[in-house]
């Protein structure tokens, strides 16, 4: 019993010991429509339109209840066509001008404010052999794994350039938050069904590997699955442009000052307690 309803768990995820005998061993509970998945989705080029259907379609092991199918083309759950989650839509702002870059202060082509923000999934697993591309994102976020032994990078890229950015892993939670934090569009290598939905709720435009391949090519070097995918600054600007993605640079600047705030101390290093690591040190 939880939560005062009945619950089932099968028999092969469950470890048993000592008296089970007070435990009944009873059938399933039938499907109904709202259990039971009515087709399988399909993977595809990143579009969706028309409306729902009836019953429920299941995406991983997440079930989206309702369908919310935005206007004209967009980028996430491979294409699912019924029964899409409410998509959150981000505010109205208007484009920024000038020639400053609003992730860094630096100087920056106007041209390219017209343009996106766009984040890239990097690996940082030991097996990682070479990274591409790192240092030339505007911004990088290293975020703890969920087996809270290995991090991962979320890059952020609007002034930098880079001919191969890798290697591409799969994204979380915390890359869909930063995402949505610069309205800006996933490079990555996939995800987990639960994560494809999130990020669609969150109004991303999921640009992941297994469903819009066009803007990805595979290490020239090999190395297994955790150096595999690649992709390009041009490749990724290029995609974008060509389906509709540019609509201009939204986000609120950061506020720089060549004057360092009062109480501070020069530093060269920091230390980070992550679990099960110790510490993590950096130092410049």
């Amino acid at each position: 019993c939880v939560n005062g309803q009945d619950a089932w768990i099968s028999s092969q995820f469950a470890k048993l010991s000592g008296d089970t005998a007070a435990i009944a061993v009873i059938d399933a509970p039938a499907l109904t429509d709202e259990t039971r998945a009515d087709e399988v989705a399909a993977a595809g080029g990143g579009v969706g339109s028309g409306p729902g259907t009836p019953g429920r379609i299941s995406i991983g092991n997440v079930v989206p209840a309702v369908d919310n199918p935005p206007s004209g083309k967009y980028f996430g759950l491979c294409g699912l066509r019924v029964n899409r989650p409410v998509r959150e839509v981000a505010p109205d702002r208007p484009v920024l001008t000038g020639s400053t870059n609003p992730l860094t202060g630096q100087p920056i082509d106007p041209a390219r404010l017209q343009e996106r923000i766009f984040v890239a999934r990097y690996g940082n697993e030991p097996a990682v052999n070479d990274y591409f591309g790192i240092g030339a994102p505007d911004l990088v976020f290293e975020e703890l794994m969920d087996n809270l032994n290995t991090t991962r990078f979320t890059t952020v890229w609007l002034g930098g350039d880079a001919p191969q950015i890798g290697p591409l892993r799969s994204f979380r939670s915390t890359t869909i938050q930063v995402a949505q934090m610069f309205d800006a569009p996933m490079a990555s290598s996939g995800a987990v069904g639960p994560n494809q939905v999130f990020a669609y709720q969150a109004g991303i435009e999921d640009l992941d590997e297994r469903c819009s391949s066009a803007p990805y090519f595979n290490n020239p070097n090999g190395g297994g699955y955790q150096n595999r995918v690649l992709t390009s600054s041009a490749k990724l600007r290029a995609f974008m442009a060509n389906n509709g993605l540019d609509k201009g640079v939204t986000v609120r600047p950061f506020t720089f000052s060549d004057t360092p705030p009062a109480g501070g101390q020069p530093a060269n290093r920091v230390v980070v307690p992550y679990p099960n690591r110790g510490f993590y040190e950096v130092e410049w």
